[in-house]
Order: C-alpha cells, then structure tokens, then sequence
C-alpha cells in the first residue's frame, strides 16, 4: 500500500549515492581519477590496465567474469563503497564475443548474428542487465569509465554517416566511443556523466550540458565551468555544498 509523504526527500551531497560516466581520450587520466573515488574502490579491470595504480582489482578477461563478479558484489558481503568499471568500451567487446559465441557467429556481419537482429538484442539484454544490477545494489556507487569519439552532425542534430551524401553545414561532437545504443543506455543510467580532456598540459573534467559534448549532471554540486580532473577537487564540491546547504538551512 503507497502512503503519501508527509515531508520533502532531502537531496544527497554524497557523491557515493550517485552513477557517475566518466568518458574520454586514452590516458588523459580517468583511471587515476576514479581511483581516487571513496575509501575503498573495486576495479573491474577489462582492460588490464591497472598496474600503475595500487588498487583493487579484479581482472575481466571474459563476459563470464563480469558476470561472476557481479553476482559476487551483490550477494557476498564486503566493504567496498566503490565499483569502477573500466572500461565499458572494453566490456562491450566481451560481452559480444560472448554473443557470437552462443549464436555460433565469428563476426556482426554473419547471417547467426544479423538475422532478426537476434545479436544486437542480446548484446543490449546481456550489458544493461549487469550494468542495472550494478546500479541497483544500494551498497556502493558505481562509476564508469569510457572512451570517446568524434562525430559529425547536421544543425537539426541528425548524426552525418560515412556514406551520406552532404554538403552542408557541419557541427563536431565528441560523444562516448560506445554504439548509440548503448551510449544511451549508460548515459541514461547515470546521475553524472563528464567528459575529461587535455587542455593544453592540464587535465580537465566537465559535466555541464553544452553543444559539442555529451555531457550532464543530475547534481547541482558540480560547477557549470570545466575544472581539475582530480577526485579531490571533485570530491571537494560535493563536501562544499553540503556545508553550504547545512549553514543555509540553520541561518
């Protein structure tokens, strides 16, 4: 039976209640950050990438090991407040070498694969079914990290394929290396997604919504500006404006 609210859900200052996409070019630093995230973050390291950092780590070689580790996080008991995905580019891979796999296919181009778009569906059934058990578990916060690509659009917003034939106006994005479908999928399922960059010899991190990024946040903690890919800034603007809001609800 729903009962009705009798006072106002408070907004989190927490940034461990928060998903949060972290995309960008390789080695700009995002690993580095997100190790720095919580008191004590868990990577699932499909890249193996993970050497220069003391951390812990599982590493994903194969679908099934996501899978495990998954089933593991949410139903033993540990202390790990964080869970970093690194990368989910990475993990689509062997999420769809697990699909040709079960569908007998060698490539996306093979009839086992193609025919009814029976591989696509399984690949999206497969990676939001894990990614949404991740999310769901209330006993750490998950962060994902990606890689990013550039795209072309028309004005209106349509994406400009390599086949079209057009010759008019054209606006560059930068956008997560994943398929569109995907992109969505893991956009949508986070409370904060940032692109990092290089800004000349400084690592950048921005959240704000602005033309020619994907980018976004669900939390008015953050800045609207680019700032210091570092978690401790980051961290540091969730601590400000909890005091901030502390201080102006007992003036």
């Amino acid at each position: 039976m729903v009962t009705l609210p009798t006072k106002k859900t408070q907004r989190s200052f927490d940034y461990r209640k928060f998903t949060h996409f972290i995309y960008g070019a390789p080695k700009v630093g995002k690993t580095t950050f997100a190790s720095g995230l919580g008191k004590k973050p868990l990577f699932l390291d499909c890249e193996q990438s993970s050497e220069h950092l003391d951390r812990f780590t599982i590493p994903i070689n194969a679908w099934a090991d996501f899978e495990d580790a998954v089933g593991q996080l949410i139903s033993e008991p540990h202390d790990f407040d964080v869970v970093v995905v690194d990368t989910v580019d990475r993990l689509r891979d062997l999420c769809l070498q697990a699909v040709f796999k079960r569908l007998g296919a060698r490539s996306v181009n093979d009839p086992g694969f193609t025919r009814g778009f029976a591989g696509y569906q399984l690949l999206k059934q497969w990676f939001t079914t894990q990614i949404q058990a991740l999310k769901a578990f209330d006993g750490f916060s998950l962060v994902m990290v990606g890689h990013e690509k550039t795209i072309e659009k028309k004005p209106n917003g349509d994406v400009i394929g390599m086949l079209d034939k057009y010759n008019g106006p054209r606006v560059e994005c930068v956008v997560p290396s994943l398929s569109s479908s995907l992109s969505s999928f893991v956009c949508g399922q986070s409370d904060i997604v940032g692109r990092a960059y290089m800004e000349g010899i400084k690592r950048c991190l921005t959240v704000a919504t602005q033309e020619g990024a994907l980018t976004g946040t669900r939390s008015d903690a953050l800045p609207q500006a680019p700032f210091e890919l570092s978690s401790e800034t980051y961290v540091g603007f969730f601590r400000d404006a909890y005091q901030k809001a502390n201080k102006d609800t007992s003036a």
